[in-house]
């Protein structure tokens, strides 16, 4: 049994009989030791079972930036840190939690070796900087709570055969970097690794990482091994050598050479160029990360499988398996330098589960497929690409998976490969595509596709090369999909031009002839088809590369934003791939009642080319949102006739009719306010109220754009808090999507119910999709700012055919009943049960009659709902009133539930946190109690102090100014506290039930 640190000298063996035999265990104590068992370079640790519960490391020696580090084995050891064992309260969690359980195992240098160990422990598995000739085979890695593992600065590492495991749900992954300051990490053997549970942080398996760069720009002049820069390099007195000059444009692009020292403007590099940059070549300076053999991986749950993100040369990435957990990908980034990803290889790889659950392979939200991917971004200011030959061979990929080559990069062969049971096989180019460029010389080649849907797709697609054949089999297999998606029969005769277009392609031709015959065999399908059916998008998009959008111009968009009505115009646009047949197009708008639209011509659209078909349409007044109009098209395509029929949202759906209140001070000066200002207390468009600058009043905001700009209405912009509130009128029960647009911190509400929340003092879009019940729903927001823009914007999408929804007029809004609440009444209590000598006086009262809660209430936590004249909570709900009070306060209603757990009261200062006042329980666990301050006070057991199922109870919970606590239940005491001291300050009153309760005829009584 230990106590401090077991230090160990160079060239000294700690050794035990055997690690089921002997053990050290370190006592726990106040303050973790820095380091369990800690040497300098030299030692071996060996078959020993090791436990602690109070450290920061377990095993250290010297880092690779020692000079001399290394010479480190550690063989046969089981070690268990787990330092919230002890742990009896939440304090001490997070106590031990703040002190942060550092790294298991921590070494580097020359000849680390670790076989055949068992590390659990608290925090970072494993730290390894700088390893020369290292081996870590056969050892299991546990990541504890916030844990990950990093391998940093290798050259010559052999990673194998290890378990790398998510032990906390906090966990994460880890990868191979140059995190640790180095200048490169090359040569490694990562294999037959097993990786599984990744759920903190984000969740990447493996991922080579370490942003920065010195240098991207033109050079002065090249000679030899000599590079002078245009400019100055940002060298930062960190040692370069064994960094890279990566050429990214220009003349000998797709270059790079090592770094052996620099001097001001002057580079010397390992060795010349083979075709020497000039003046019009740029570089980038950064560091390396070269020759990783990934193989024979299993990952499991994790974002990203294998990831390389940014600088990444000449990896080969074969037979990994990857299950849940995001696949593989290759990105050159702008990352913090420009940093490239050439040569890498993704060889006979498996995808087996596709579907992720939490998030994508890029942390997107909502999850995307898995995916085998190369990505890059453009070299500003040449928009050259920075991926470069990457090769995806022989791969398997099944069940919601696909490949993608994305935007920013160059020269990229996708040959081989299998996808079986995906929405899509191969994108080309896709979202976002247009940040970054499309992707240039693709090559696909002999990808087999079972059951996939799109089997080739994406705004790249066009450019990339795929034999004609190949393109025209993918066709027919999407659009097989679409017919059967319709429950239609798909024509017979396609089989027999599927079988012509497999004898095109085994005759290796490929040219003008074969395109022709290709182009005869489309026309067939089309003919085939019954042309009197309606076909949608998908299979106008699968059979033939016809891309629909529609989109109203600046006066049509204008007349529905504005409410105003006006004429303007739809323009349908209409885009064909450059293979297959042309057609020609003739629309047929059906407008909602009560528009009236001109009619349209027959329009001709060639291979690769785009029209745009405009219809004029005068839309009437009082008409506004966005609306979802069909639209049926008449085509001829080539010797066949199609009919097609598709529905586009049209209108502007954007909010321009606002009050507005404030600014109120924020004084904690956080990004979003956590102060309760008056407009969420009482939402009451009459109020008036202190704000920064004196008395402030909601005034309205007709805007004539889509923005919100405070700043145009409030006076102070620098720590401030305003409230912004509208009014969405819909004809019946309506779901739409809420999108906001916002460039500082928000939260907005609809009906009193928090629905979106951006927490942080940056530009974000956040959505949310609800649903607005009849008559007028109230939407108030709540925007801070500290500095910089303080504007937003709410855009509102029906989902259905539109005209449900409309926004009231700002001009409009305070005279909408519900921004102007009655005033809070007061009455006599004379002659009420159980007075306890006070004479109270009732502030509030609700019989619940109404669709909703009124504004008067907040519901704090839980969900509430008014319906069949009583109020519903259920979900640990707390519902406050929004007006605070002092004692003496009392709390009478009538509760029941089918299954009682708290028909209960409060009177708190932060509520749903019950250490911030009086919690008055009645019906909570076989009995009732009364909690001070987080602190149990009284508490009485048995059916005198329990709810009965079905059963209407009347409950009347009070707190006197003396400190004294009661509830009545039925016209009977059940309890009673009395504090030594009376409970000073103001408090919201309210009701909450811990599972699922029914409340009726609330009254809230106070002696104010």
């Amino acid at each position: 049994m230990l106590s401090e640190t077991l230090t160990l000298p160079r060239f000294t063996a700690l050794r035990g009989e055997d690690r089921q035999l002997a053990t050290l265990f370190w006592v726990d104590a106040e303050k973790p030791l820095p380091v369990l068992i800690q040497g300098s370079n030299s030692f071996k640790v060996e078959n020993l079972s090791i436990y602690a519960t109070r450290y920061k490391h377990i095993i250290s020696g010297d880092l690779g930036a020692t000079v001399g580090a290394g010479d480190v084995t550690l063989q046969r050891l089981l070690v268990r840190g787990v330092v919230y064992r002890p742990s009896k309260t939440q304090d001490d969690v997070d106590k031990r939690f703040r002190e942060g359980p550092g790294d298991t195992v921590r070494l580097g240098g020359q000849n680390v070796i670790i076989t055949d160990c068992d590390f659990y422990g608290s925090g970072r598995a494993l730290f390894l900087s700088r390893t020369r000739g290292g081996l870590v085979a056969r050892n299991k890695f546990y990541n504890g709570r916030w844990g990950w593992y990093c391998i940093s600065g290798s050259d010559g590492l052999i990673f194998e055969d290890n378990e790398i495991i998510g032990a906390d749900l906090m966990a994460t992954g880890g990868g191979l970097n140059c995190l640790d300051g180095s200048s490169y990490s090359q040569n490694i053997y990562y294999a037959r690794n097993k990786l599984s549970l990744m759920h903190g942080w984000d969740r990447e398996a493996m991922t080579s990482d370490a942003g920065g760069g010195a240098y991207h720009g033109k050079i002065a002049s090249s000679d030899g091994k000599m590079l002078t820069l245009a400019d100055d390099a940002k060298w930062g007195g960190r040692n370069w050598a064994g960094a890279g000059v990566f050429i990214v444009d220009g003349k000998g692009r797709g270059q790079y050479r090592r770094i052996v020292s620099t001097d001001g403007r002057n580079v010397e590099l390992d060795r010349g160029w083979d075709v020497p940059p000039d003046q019009t070549s740029y570089v980038s300076i950064t560091m390396v990360q070269e020759k990783y053999l990934l193989i024979d991986n299993d990952i499991s749950d994790a974002t990203c499988a294998i990831q390389f993100y940014g600088i990444s040369l000449h990896h080969i990435v074969a037979g990994n398996r990857s299950s849940r957990a995001g696949g593989f990908h290759n990105l050159g980034l702008n990352y913090y330098g420009f940093q490239p990803s050439w040569y890498v290889q993704f060889l006979n790889n498996e995808i087996v589960e596709g579907n992720q659950g939490f998030n994508a392979p890029l942390n997107q939200f909502p999850p995307l497929d898995s995916h085998i991917a190369a990505g890059g971004v453009w070299y500003e200011p040449t928009k050259a690409p920075l991926n470069r030959c990457t090769i995806m061979r022989g791969n398997q990929l099944r069940n919601n998976a696909r490949i993608e080559v994305g935007g920013g990069t160059a020269d990229t062969l996708v040959e081989g490969n299998l996808i079986e049971k995906s929405d899509v096989g191969i994108e080309v180019g896709g979202a976002g595509s247009h940040r970054v460029g499309e992707p240039s010389s693709v090559f696909l080649r002999n990808n087999n596709m079972l059951e996939v849907r799109k089997p080739y797709t994406g705004s790249g697609l066009d450019n990339a090369y795929l034999h004609p054949v190949e393109r025209l089999l993918g066709r027919l297999q999407s659009a097989r999909f679409a017919i059967t998606a319709q429950g239609q029969q798909v024509p017979s005769s396609w089989a027999a031009i599927e079988t012509g277009d497999q004898r095109l392609l085994t005759t290796g031709t490929n040219g003008p002839a074969v395109e022709k015959q290709c182009s005869i065999l489309l026309g067939e399908a089309v003919a085939s088809l019954d042309g009197s059916a309606d076909v949608d998008a998908v299979l106008l998009d699968g059979l033939l590369g016809l891309k629909l959008s529609a989109i109203g111009n600046g006066a049509f968009q204008e007349a529905l934003g504005s409410n105003s009505g006006g004429t303007g115009a739809v323009e349908l646009k209409a885009s064909l791939a450059i293979d297959g047949v042309g057609l020609r197009l003739a629309p047929q708008w059906t407008w909602p009642e009560g528009w009236k639209g001109e009619a349209t011509s027959v329009t001709e659209l060639k291979l690769g080319g785009t029209v745009t078909i405009p219809a004029s349409v005068t839309v009437p007044a009082q008409a506004w949102g966005i609306w979802n109009v069909p639209v049926k098209i008449d085509m001829d395509v080539g010797e066949g006739r199609l009919q097609a029929q598709s529905t586009f949202p049209l209108g502007c759906g954007n909010v321009r009719n606002w009050l507005v209140v404030g600014p109120f001070e924020n004084k904690d000066k956080t990004p979003l306010d956590n102060q309760l200002h008056p407009p969420e207390e009482r939402l009451d468009v009459k109020g008036e109220y202190d704000g920064i600058n004196g008395k402030v009043r909601w005034q309205p905001a007709a805007l004539k754009g889509n923005t919100l700009d405070l700043s145009q209405f409030l006076t102070s912009t620098s720590n401030a808090t305003g409230y912004a509130v509208t009014v969405l009128k819909a004809k019946q029960a309506t779901a739409a999507k809420l999108l906001v647009r916002t460039h500082q911190a928000l939260r907005l509400w609809l009906n009193q119910e928090p629905v979106v929340t951006h927490a942080q003092a940056h530009y974000a879009e956040l959505s949310k999709t609800v649903t607005l019940q009849p008559g007028d729903n109230v939407v108030m927001v709540l925007t801070s700012t500290t500095s910089g823009k303080w504007q937003f914007s709410l855009e509102v999408n029906e989902q259905g055919e539109g005209g449900n929804i409309q926004a009231v007029p700002a001009d409009q809004l305070s005279r909408v009943p519900a921004l102007n609440p009655p005033a809070l009444t007061k009455g006599s209590a004379e002659g009420i049960g159980h007075a306890s000598g006070v004479a109270w006086n009732l502030v509030y009262s609700d019989a619940f009659d109404g669709v909703r809660l009124g504004p008067e209430w907040r519901a704090t936590s839980g969900r509430w709902e008014v319906k069949g004249g009583s109020l519903h909570g259920e979900n640990q709900a707390f519902l406050a009133l929004n007006r605070k009070f002092r004692a003496p306060v009392r709390i009478e209603y009538r509760a029941k539930a089918v299954s009682p757990a708290d028909l209960s009261a409060f009177w708190l200062e932060a509520p749903p946190d019950f250490n911030t006042g009086v919690l008055i329980a009645f019906g909570a666990g076989g009995g009732s109690r009364v909690d001070v301050n987080g602190e149990n006070c009284t508490r009485e057991e048995g059916p005198q102090a329990d709810a009965t199922p079905n059963k209407w109870h009347h409950v009347i919970a009070q707190v006197l100014q003396s400190g004294v606590v009661q509830l009545f239940v039925d016209n009977r005491r059940v309890l009673e506290c009395r504090q030594t001291t009376a409970l000073s300050g103001s408090r919201y009153p309210g009701v909450w039930t811990w599972g699922a309760g029914e409340f009726d005829d609330v009254k809230i009584y106070a002696a104010e």
